[in-house]
């Protein structure tokens, strides 16, 4: 006769452990506790789950007595294997069950949250309830505590020297679990970059391929931010190597209006109503000479559909937490490269007193524009700056009312004409960068122009993007095809701003070898290239923005010698770059 102990059996919130039957993922405590999901992974080691019970004496009390003395032993336990304490407790009951035992010994039931299979598309279950215990006092706090950057340093990552394709380096830095998710994250990559603003149908056209792609799209443990984080690896690389790097941070939406029968959309025409579609902030991560290093921030979920607010969390469902964040992130960078300055930058929006005692704490260089903002054509004009320290006083409703030091600038246009119904342009910036000064003013006049960079990123993306007719069953599948496409303009950006700042630059350096001999091959063979003399081996970054863009029919003018942000997308759809070592014997094959 076997005998199995009645007792308790606990396990971490982070790991599974064989035979548990709630696995690893952790929905119900973090969602109460009001953490964000990116926040979440690195805070599931303080939570523990009380995954089995089983007591076989009736004695009235017992239940309560055994959880009360489980929970100071616990506590100790944990401290003693992994050198940490855990901070909360929880739980799943059937519906049915009324968790009397758990009510004795001070467990709480959340109510209205539940416990589900991860994944929407598998079989559905019988919901549960989360009952929920914290084990110390400002456990709260604790969560909320920053703890693992979300963006680490890069680890090198081995690449066949013949095979190097540019999504390989972009998307090789993924650490999901499973193997085959990190080799398709890669493949999806490597074909959103061959073939930009395609359909899906275009991207995998064969059909084992095309399943495989919707599949990951679709699974319930992959999620945008596995996308984007090993091109947030590879954007570090690339912050490493500058003095300077303008963290600039905005927000764009997408209108997916044609899309009726998806689920998960939010409103983008204003506090929830109007037209439907995604609401995306984005963080650009940009050098002193105006090159894109690439994305370090993406939050496309911080409007929600219920507008909740979480009990004793203040900040949780405001959506201007997400500057907040972009701020972490932007500190993440700094802390990978600890031999670059990362200031963010942000619009008038971003002038928020939380962000302003967030960075002035924390150290992290910000820029700011506190002035209510005029829609402006471009051109070039005359500015009188002055400089000078400023203190801030806090808002009334501020428990703290101590002051912070801040740079002010204010840049003035000094020509404007009124009878040509011009108005003067006017800029009165904050910053926590540097002393008042000549040359500090300049400089931070410098750093916030830069802030049009990611509006021409934004159009790259809108232009390039099919979002508005991807056909999917909820907005999740959406945002990662957005991860993807916010990828790609960045490298599409990166050629439009090279060929305009810096003309002189091989392409070799730029797009990589592969893409040059590819166009010259392809214009050769299609004629377009009808010289007697062989295309340019070696062209400047410009000639060849102008060559690829002369394939989807752009002719460069004295008005437009460069083209803009469409006709790049649009070339890069009717011809695919090959590696080398794929590409056949005969020159005249085309490189399809």
């Amino acid at each position: 006769m076997r005998w199995w102990r009645p007792g308790i059996r606990w396990a971490s919130g982070g790991r599974r452990v064989p035979g548990s039957a709630t696995g690893c993922t952790v929905p119900g405590p973090g969602y109460w506790a009001g953490l964000r999901s990116r926040r979440r992974a690195g805070t599931r080691r303080r939570v523990t789950c009380n995954h089995r019970f089983l007591l076989v004496p009736r004695v009235h009390g017992l239940a309560s007595a055994v959880l009360r003395l489980a929970r100071e032993q616990v506590v100790a336990d944990w401290r003693e294997q992994y050198a940490m304490a855990p901070v909360l407790a929880y739980t799943y009951l059937e519906k049915d069950r009324r968790g009397a035992g758990y009510a004795a010994a001070g467990w709480e039931c959340c109510r209205g949250l539940s416990r589900g299979l991860p994944d929407r598309h598998a079989a559905p279950v019988e919901p549960k309830s989360v009952w929920m215990q914290p084990l110390s006092e400002g456990w709260r706090e604790v969560l909320h505590a920053r703890g693992d950057p979300v963006i680490p340093p890069p680890r090198p990552v081995f690449l066949p020297h013949g095979d190097a394709h540019w999504a390989d380096r972009e998307y090789a830095h993924c650490r999901h679990p499973d193997g085959r998710v990190r080799s398709r994250i890669v493949a999806m990559g490597r074909a959103w970059t061959n073939r930009p603003g395609a359909s899906l149908p275009m991207l995998f056209p064969h059909p084992a391929e095309r399943r495989a792609a919707c599949r990951l799209l679709s699974n319930g443990q992959v999620d945008m931010a596995h996308v984007l984080e090993p091109h947030q690896a590879s954007t570090v690389e690339r912050c490493a190597s500058e003095p300077l790097v303008l963290a600039i941070q905005d927000t764009t939406s997408l209108d997916c209006h044609g899309l009726k029968q998806t689920e998960g959309l939010v409103g983008i025409g204003g506090r929830g109503r109007g037209a439907q579609g995604i609401m995306a902030h984005f963080g650009l991560a940009v050098g002193e000479t105006g090159r894109p290093l690439g994305v370090y921030a993406m939050d496309a979920g911080f409007r929600r559909t219920d507008r909740s607010v979480q009990e004793g969390d203040p900040d949780f469902g405001k959506e201007s937490r997400r500057w907040i964040d972009g701020l972490d992130r932007a500190r993440d960078v700094s802390q990978a490269c600890p031999h670059t300055r990362v200031v963010t930058v942000c619009d008038r929006e971003g002038d928020r007193w939380p962000l302003i005692r967030r960075a002035r704490a924390s150290g992290a260089g910000l820029l700011v524009r506190s002035n209510r903002s005029r829609r402006r054509r471009a051109r070039r004009v005359r500015l009188a700056l002055w400089a000078c320290p400023v203190l801030l006083k806090a808002p009334k409703d501020e428990p703290d009312q101590t002051p912070t030091p801040m740079l002010a600038v204010s840049a003035d246009e000094v020509d404007a004409d009124p009878k040509h119904g011009e108005q003067p342009l006017h800029w009165l910036l904050l910053t926590t960068e540097g002393e008042a000064g000549p040359e500090q003013a300049l400089r931070v006049v410098r750093w916030y122009e830069a802030c049009w960079n990611i509006e021409t990123w934004f159009s790259v993306l809108r232009n390039g993007s099919r979002i508005a007719t991807r056909q999917f069953d909820h907005a999740s599948d959406l945002r990662k095809c957005l991860a993807f496409d916010a990828v790609t303009a960045c490298h599409v950006h990166d050629l439009n701003v090279m060929a305009r700042n810096s003309p002189q630059v091989p392409a070799r350096d730029v797009p990589g070898d592969d893409p040059v001999d590819c166009l010259n091959e392809y214009r050769t063979y299609r004629k377009i290239h009808r010289s007697p003399e062989p295309p340019d081996p070696d062209p400047d970054i410009r000639a060849f923005v102008i060559a690829l863009a002369g394939i989807a029919g752009f002719v460069p003018g004295r008005k437009q010698p460069l083209p803009g942000t469409r006709k790049p997308w649009q070339a890069y759809d009717m011809f695919v770059p090959v590696p080398a070592c794929h590409r056949g014997r005969n020159a005249r094959e085309p490189p399809r």
